[in-house]
């Protein structure tokens, strides 16, 4: 790196590599550097820097108030270099992580970004990793905060991570939960993979959880290619159903079906703002495909406003407001009252007036003697005395000042309950407890400590490290002799919180870590039972990994009997998790292909066929086949999916010929999308030949040049 060039420190390490704290001393000015990380062939590593340095140069004609500006670009001994301007502020994830986004901020997100993806794309430059990651937020003199795009173009420079390194979500730093599907295929990215990725950016600033979800890479992956997803209506009931609609319309599997440029996007964005000023937008079709389709002129309004219902995400959304220290932000400010309107004067009738008379020089007045007092005697004035009324008052004030010196003295004085509090909290946090493996850490509670510290959950301000709280209630402990359940009494806060329509995720997070199987039927069965969207999917979320198998049953329950598609969509996923872990997928399966006899409602059927293909055996294929032959597309369709999920490869051969007899082009490519996925993915029982036969099967059925692209992709992929 150039002399010109102080490091001075190391701002962190993403995916593509490190950044750095320098100073410019030719331009007196301070800048990031970002070490783009090289992979392959060292040998070939010196070839292909010039490359990248050519081209990251035209990043350097990318100038937008909400792109970060390039100023230099580079190559020495250590690779390329990309000198970038600094930005202080949060990254969006950050701020998500506090809780997701107002209304009115999401609206200047979506403004902001998408004018930066136009002035991008005008360039023809496709991001590759849009993420909240690289979504950098800082305030503005006036309070109002400005989005700044990081790593434009970068993730083409540093090279496309390998589908085996996506098997951990982690090792791509959260890249994964936004990647289009084209990026696990190894299609071409273009515009529109971009407009999927800043999709599934606005999901999650809005959700506060990721649009396409799984505890590993290969969930994730399957969650993006099947489409599989909440509406996010669902969870935002609070912000216009044309907005949710609009961020759902950049989620289609099919890229096609998307905006094809942030042009679109922002046209139509516009177009229903001002049509949702006056009136809600009528909800869009939704195909059975998942597809959102979005009309080029606003559709028709709605009569009237509708009432719009309170978030069901797990945490309140909170406006973004500029960091402690800051002057407030005056677009936070209420606006000033109007002035007052004077009311216009009654109007008087015309009438004559006398003429004046003739001005006249005001003469000076005489001199007048003054008057001469009788002498009288001096008499001191009286001294006023206080009323009764004055007095009272007086009276009144000292004692009021007197109660509010003694109100100040006892506030200042902990009660007995807050010194006990404080007590456990320090002893939860102390230099001891950290030197203690987590497993080894206990606190000793009694009932009242531990009343006293589920009560601190739910009361704002009550200490000032809330943090210490979850912490405490994670290791606490009955004290000896103490016949106390801490889970229990644990869970049944939880439970009663739920019915005041709150949930606390942290706390909900501490049961999670405490590891207790045994907490897991009654929340199940509160899921069972609710409608409670929200909690429901938090309480899912930690029995999927939470739960035995002794619970499975539970699971099947809440699907046979929930009305909510959404709680129904949830666990399903948590029960196939449990499947694929199992190592008695068969006595598992028992219960699915019970309750898939008697089921009554169409889409519970679709779900348990689809999970008969994680059990595998011969009487869930019995059933698949049969609904594989069914005159319901919607059936056969998750009888292909059930097939494609098989643990073995005695299915692949039927699922191929069902795919054969597909006309449908959208059926055609999730069938076929389920296929490859089938055959790429690691199977420890199956030989090379066998291996070897199922490409060359599934080869002979590849029909469009799309088909045979990502056939090719993915084969050669897996080779690696």
């Amino acid at each position: 790196m150039e002399e010109r060039y102080e490091i001075r420190g190391k701002i962190g390490q993403g995916g593509m590599g490190s950044v750095f704290r320098a100073y410019d001393t030719r331009m007196n000015r301070e800048v990031a550097i970002k070490r783009i990380q090289q992979e392959g062939d060292p040998a070939l590593q010196q070839a292909t820097s010039h490359q990248m340095v050519k081209e990251a140069a035209a990043l350097a004609l990318l100038q937008h108030p909400h792109i970060v500006t390039v100023y230099d670009v580079g190559s020495d001994e250590d690779g390329p270099y990309v000198v970038m301007e600094l930005i202080s502020g949060h990254t969006l994830d950050e701020l998500i992580e506090r809780a997701p986004l107002t209304w009115p901020d999401f609206r200047e997100l979506a403004l902001q970004t998408q004018e930066a993806l136009i002035a991008a794309q005008e360039l023809n430059l496709v991001h590759r990793d849009l993420k909240p990651g690289n979504l950098m937020l800082t305030w503005l003199p006036s309070g109002r905060f400005q989005v700044k795009i990081v790593d434009f173009g970068l993730a083409h420079l540093a090279g496309a991570t390998a589908l085996d390194h996506l098997e951990n979500a982690e090792a791509v730093y959260g890249s994964i939960f936004f990647m289009c599907p084209e990026h696990f295929e190894r299609a071409r990215l273009d515009l529109r993979s971009d407009m999927y990725s800043m999709g599934c950016v606005y999901y999650n600033a809005l959700a506060g959880m990721y649009p396409f979800n799984g505890e590993t890479g290969l969930e994730v992956m399957t969650a993006h290619l099947h489409h599989q997803i909440i509406p996010l209506q669902d969870l935002r009931p609070d912000i216009p159903q044309w907005a949710c609609d609009w961020v759902m319309w950049h989620l289609n599997r099919l890229n096609t079906d998307r905006p094809q440029n942030a042009r679109e996007s922002l046209k139509v964005f516009l177009q229903n703002a001002h049509v949702g000023a006056s009136a809600t937008r009528a909800k869009l079709a939704q195909a059975a495909t998942g597809r959102i389709q979005i009309p080029s002129n606003p559709g028709a309004a709605a009569p009237g406003a509708a009432m719009l219902e309170p978030p069901r995400t797990q945490t309140a959304p909170l406006p973004l407001l500029p960091p402690e220290g800051s002057k407030p932000s005056v677009h936070a400010s209420p606006p000033p009252p109007p002035p007052p309107v004077a009311a216009p004067a009654a109007p008087v009738a015309p009438r004559l007036a006398p003429a004046p008379k003739s001005a006249s020089v005001p003469h000076a007045p005489g001199h007048v003697p003054a008057h001469v007092p009788q002498h009288a005697p001096l008499v001191a004035p009286k001294r006023r005395q206080l009323s009764q009324q004055a007095r009272i008052g007086i009276k009144i004030a000292v004692a009021l000042v007197m109660a509010l010196v003694a109100l100040v003295v006892y506030l200042k004085t902990p009660s007995p309950q807050m010194v006990a509090l404080t007590r456990l909290l320090d002893a939860a946090a102390s230099e001891d407890a950290k030197n203690v493996p987590d497993g080894q850490k206990e606190l000793s509670v009694t009932k009242d400590s531990l009343e006293m510290l589920l009560k601190a959950t739910s009361t704002p301000g009550v200490t000032k490290t809330p943090a210490r709280v979850y912490l405490a209630l994670r290791y606490a402990k009955p004290a000896p002799g103490s016949e106390l359940d801490v889970d229990a009494m644990m869970v049944a806060f939880i439970l009663k919180q739920f019915t005041n329509d709150r949930c606390d995720k942290p706390l909900l997070e501490v049961l999670r870590k405490r590891r207790n199987q045994a907490v897991a039927p009654p929340l199940l069965e509160f899921c069972r039972i609710t409608a409670n969207t929200q909690a429901a999917l938090a309480v899912i979320q930690v029995c999927r990994s939470l739960a035995a198998e002794e619970d499975f049953a539970k699971f099947i329950d809440i699907i046979d009997f929930t009305g909510n598609p959404t709680i129904r969509q949830a666990t399903e996923d948590a029960a196939a998790t449990i499947l694929k872990k199992s190592s008695h997928r068969l006595s598992l399966g028992i219960k699915v292909s019970n309750s898939h006899a008697t089921a009554t409602h169409a889409e519970v059927k679709y779900a348990l066929i689809r999970l008969l293909g994680c059990v595998g055996g011969g009487k869930a294929a019995a059933t698949v086949t049969a609904a594989l032959a069914a005159t319901d597309p919607d059936e056969q369709l998750a009888a292909a999916v059930a097939l494609a999920s098989w643990p073995d490869d005695t299915m692949f051969e039927r699922l191929i010929n069902y795919l054969d007899t597909l006309t449908n082009a959208p059926s055609r490519a999730l069938v076929f999308d389920a296929c490859v996925r089938f055959v790429a993915s690691p199977n420890p029982t199956r030989s090379p030949e066998n291996n070897l036969k199922l490409w060359d099967l599934l080869a002979n059925n590849a029909k469009s040049p799309a088909e045979i692209t990502q056939l090719a992709r993915a084969r050669a992929a897996s080779k690696k």
